[in-house]
């Protein structure tokens, strides 16, 4: 691995979270591009994205990601998964964070609820101005699309695990694509106990790609007008279903 470059860069591994994987994948699919010495650089953030297109509903069954699931009681549901797999996967990622430790390398874990896959994944890589993006397996089927309209570097993950540079260049030439409405929490993997009592959760509601307002300054009738154009963010402990509730007796947005 190359030293510390001037500025740090983000480099996500983009999965579908609807479909778990096992500590065992994660662990050899994270070894492989800590050694893979063109990817990582030292200060570099290693972040693991997982994207949950279907969500529970609060009557026990499963439903698409989508506006309608932001409302009301739904969110508290969405809200209880998004929560329940960032934890499952900082635990998977507790010793994989250790060995990136040791390469000046810091891994977090994101999830983010939205549908299409491939339009949440683009959201949150030019969100975080990657520098990389390395594709599941799973998530090849939609590869033109992805080297079409993602700006940064391109890999992704065979059947073995390994790495294999696809483009090893950014580029500028992308398309205008709408984002979406999503929901999405984000946390650190932790190096030491210590490390871990600090930790805080971080939640973030975005809809399109216009600045970002606190979520207490709006209320439903601005969230029902601006789910297209607006960035909504808040700390996880000030955002909960009350600020939404109001919303589910209200048509549902377009």
């Amino acid at each position: 691995m190359e030293m510390n470059r001037l500025i740090p860069g983000c480099v996500v591994i983009a999965f579908d979270a609807t479909r778990d994987r096992g500590e065992r994948e994660l662990k050899l699919t994270i070894d492989n591009v800590l050694s893979q010495g063109e990817i990582l650089h030292g200060g570099d953030t290693l972040t693991l994205l997982g994207v949950l297109h279907r969500v529970p509903h609060p009557m026990g069954y499963h439903m698409e990601a989508s506006a309608v699931s932001f409302l009301g009681t739904n969110i508290g549901a969405m809200k209880d998964e998004v929560a329940k797999k960032v934890d499952m996967y900082v635990n998977m990622l507790l010793q994989s964070a250790k060995e990136g430790e040791s390469e000046k390398v810091d891994i977090e874990v994101k999830m983010t609820a939205g549908t299409p896959i491939k339009n949440v994944v683009l959201q949150e890589v030019t969100t975080c101005n990657a520098t990389w993006l390395i594709l599941d397996r799973y998530l090849t089927r939609d590869l033109r699309f992805y080297l079409k309209q993602i700006p940064s570097k391109v890999a992704v993950i065979e059947d073995n695990f390994s790495v294999k540079v696809l483009r090893p260049h950014p580029t500028t030439n992308t398309d205008n694509v709408e984002f979406k409405l999503a929901f999405s929490m984000s946390k650190p993997v932790p190096t030491s106990a210590a490390q871990d009592n600090e930790t805080v959760n971080q939640s973030v509601v975005t809809c399109g790609s216009c600045p970002g307002a606190s979520m207490d300054s709006l209320d439903s009738d601005m969230l029902k007008n601006n789910l297209a154009s607006s960035l909504y963010r808040s700390r996880e402990n000030s955002f909960s279903s009350s600020d939404l509730g109001s919303s589910s007796k209200q048509e549902k947005p377009g």
